[in-house]
């Protein structure tokens, strides 16, 4: 009767064969082992109950089953239940697992076989357990056969379901360092964002106060702008380690000059070499030698960590030399300093994350421990190399060796520089920071455009249907409705669609294709750049 079942007898040891069967058995027992050895080579890219489903597919076409019944606690927060069973059993697996729960609740040693009737067959059952941990469970094992399991079965289904459980663990190692990636990169998003809202409003104020005075600011203030500007430098090293290591980094290539990026470097590191009265000197190539294939933004970034980094650990009153060269098919350009040099226990680490020389007690020459790595990535990306000498007390070369380009160098043309565009339109802005909503309507209430401001989505519709504004500055971050979703609120309700910007402190690849998806023209990254700020504008009076 169903859910009776008799005592329990354990399998006696089977009857010896003769030697030429053993050696047939043998035989068989290695060829399925080292069959057995092929299936991790399936895992790849499955979870945990994937890894399962293949092993005990494996076990079930090797050895005479009836069945195989596992509780195992997976990713799933309660067991998985995996049941294989004998098509001719019409009765299906609601009765099997019926039968099973008794055989599940028998209390029998691992891995000693025993006998059991399960819905009315008498079956040869063993019980062995898959890993430990978090991950551990026990699976049944059952068959009508004789002598079930013979020592070449149950080394067949221990190296199994040992193959299984490694397999399970890597599995999920690998979908717990995923989460741990995803949570990283949002906190990541979420950090940048939150340090470039305070930053925005600060460097606007200085450019409009430097504005009004002819490009010049007191002395207190330039120290709030180099300030400003280092925390902003090292807010972009931060996200950009993270998205190098994530592999989200991708290159805007095009023909580039290294004469014209070293010009960009060296400009924004000359209010720290002012500071520290550096010297600096340079002897390049010739402009139509300079050539590179590359992204311009990236390369500058490159070249400015370096001189940073020079600059920085160099006593006051210093001198660094940049030279460029060619050798062979590559161009390479040396940064040498006359700083502390690098100590040799140190040298073969020096571009690893995080890794930094010995500090002072006030880390007054510290950092994050990033830069280099940054440099190492962005150069390797460019499928170029870095490298550095230094003897400790003599200072140190780092040298960038890129390729040169394949197609033919352009001729040089004049640098075009975006002017300051004057423009009457009614121009729109809106951001739930105050303090970085009155800066920039302040800058562009000075070029000429009639401002109108809002904190939250509900005004800015407001303004919206009254004025229809040409041109609408939108913060994505905003309370009640996303700066995406008030992009398309404000499409829909105009005549004409404006010229739209985005402003935030999201800036990864990601963020700028969904703002384009949304209807956006432009997207601008805080803390704001004044040139691309104006450059977007005049696209904007142009269209």
């Amino acid at each position: 009767m169903d859910g009776i079942f008799p005592p329990l007898k354990l399998v006696t040891a089977s009857v010896p064969k003769p030697e030429a069967d053993l050696n047939s058995d043998f035989a068989k027992s290695l060829r399925d082992l080292m069959g057995l050895m092929a299936l991790p080579g399936l895992w790849i890219g499955r979870d945990g109950q994937g890894i399962l489903q293949l092993t005990f597919e494996a076990i079930e076409r090797t050895l005479p089953l009836r069945f195989i019944y596992s509780q195992v606690l997976l990713e799933a927060p309660s067991p998985v239940n995996l049941l294989m069973w004998d098509r001719r059993w019409e009765s299906g697996e609601q009765a099997w697992a019926q039968g099973l729960q008794a055989v599940v609740d028998t209390q029998v040693f691992e891995g000693k076989p025993y006998e059991q009737i399960v819905r009315g067959e008498k079956l040869n059952i063993i019980r062995l357990s898959l890993g430990y941990g978090a991950s551990a469970g026990k699976i049944w094992f059952g068959s009508d056969q004789p002598g079930f399991p013979t020592i070449a079965n149950l080394a067949f289904i221990r190296a199994a379901i040992t193959l299984a459980g490694t397999g399970i663990l890597t599995a999920k190692a690998h979908q717990e360092a995923e989460r741990a990636n995803r949570a990283k990169d949002e906190f990541m998003a979420i950090l940048g964002h939150e340090l470039r809202n305070p930053l925005a409003p600060i460097m606007m104020s200085l450019d409009i106060m430097r504005f009004k005075n002819n490009g010049e600011l007191p002395k207190e203030l330039n120290v709030i702008d180099r300030q400003s500007k280092h925390l902003s430098r090292l807010v972009d090293d931060l996200l950009d380690i993270s998205r190098i290591t994530s592999g989200k980094v991708h290159l805007k290539s095009e023909l580039v000059s290294l004469n014209d990026v070293l010009a960009r470097a060296i400009e924004n590191c000359t209010p720290l070499l002012n500071e520290k009265r550096h010297h600096l000197s340079k002897s390049l190539l010739a402009d139509d030698q300079s050539y590179v294939q590359g992204d311009e933004y990236r390369l500058i970034q490159i070249f400015t960590n370096l001189l940073n980094n020079a600059a920085k650990f160099m006593g006051a009153g210093g001198a660094i030399v940049i030279t460029s060269r060619r050798s062979g098919n590559f161009i390479e350009i040396d940064i040498h300093d006359q700083g502390p040099g690098i100590a040799a226990a140190l040298l073969p680490t020096v571009f690893n994350m995080f890794e930094q020389g010995r500090q002072t007690l006030e880390r007054s020459k510290g950092g994050l421990g990033i830069g280099l790595a940054v440099v190492k990535s962005l150069v390797e990306l460019h499928q170029g190399r870095v490298q550095v000498e230094s003897v400790e007390g003599q200072g140190a070369t780092f040298s960038v060796i890129l390729p040169l380009p394949a197609q033919r160098i352009p001729t040089p043309s004049a640098a075009r520089v975006t002017p300051l565009q004057r423009s009457e339109r009614t121009l729109l802005i809106v951001d739930d920071n105050e303090d970085a909503l009155l800066a920039l309507a302040a800058y562009l209430g000075l070029i000429g455009y009639h401002i109108l401001t809002a904190t939250t989505p509900e005004a800015a519709l407001q303004h919206v249907a009254k004025s229809q504004p040409e041109v609408v500055i939108l913060d994505i971050g905003l309370p009640g409705m996303s700066g995406y979703e008030l992009a398309q609120e404000i499409q829909l309700r105009t005549r004409v669609k404006p010229y739209l910007i985005a402003l935030t402190g999201y800036g990864q690849e990601s963020d700028k294709l969904k703002s384009r998806q949304y209807g956006f023209d432009a997207h601008l990254t805080k803390p704001i750049s004044f040139d691309l700020l104006n450059t977007a504008l005049a696209q904007a009076v142009s269209d």
